[in-house]
């Protein structure tokens, strides 16, 4: 038989993020929601964003060993849950910082997870957002992050410099940009 009942310390992150959702979140969400230019929007919830990164949200699905939160994937999900109840976008937010790190956990080299995944974890400004971007040319192969290639180049490649660490294929590609200088 499963047991689908939450741990004590699940309980204690979902009381978080549920405080989290309703004291911090709620407030902001009807104003930027209305708000028609989407980076204007985002300027709107950023204090929201950066109070989740402090809280462990925007990061708690990366390893312990790089300053992530080191929770799984049920964990993170207790979390989200609570945060899409009061904003389902804010929550994709969230999922798509996993979504562009999580490459780097699973293909990186090890000094392009110490750089980025520290990085990622330890941005003074609270605001380190890493994005996914997801394009597919039509044709052929097409819709299949050239899975189905015989070159073997192709698929899933992971990539960095110092500004830009990138997992990328002719279908998928990750882009995570360190904070501007002095910010």
């Amino acid at each position: 038989m499963i047991d689908f009942s939450l741990t004590p310390e699940q309980k204690a992150l979902q009381k978080v993020a549920r405080e989290f959702s309703q004291e911090v979140l709620k407030p902001l969400v009807r104003a930027a929601d209305a708000e028609p230019d989407p980076q204007k929007g985002f300027q709107m919830i950023k204090p929201a964003y950066e109070k989740a990164y402090e809280l462990g949200f925007a990061t708690g699905f990366l390893p312990k060993e790089y300053g992530g939160g080191g929770l799984s994937n049920v964990d993170v999900l207790i979390a989200v849950e609570e945060i899409g109840a009061v904003d389902p976008g804010f929550g994709c937010v969230l999922l798509v910082n996993g979504l562009a790190l999580m490459p780097l956990v699973w293909y990186g080299n090890a000094a392009q997870k110490s750089k980025w995944l520290s990085m990622a974890c330890s941005d003074p400004t609270k605001s380190f957002l890493a994005g996914w971007l997801v394009s597919e040319p039509a044709g052929t192969p097409g819709g299949t992050a050239g899975f189905d290639s015989p070159d073997p180049k192709a698929g899933i490649q992971v990539t960095a410099d110092s500004r830009t660490a990138s997992t990328s294929s002719t279908a998928a590609s990750t882009g995570l940009r360190a904070p501007p200088a002095g910010t």
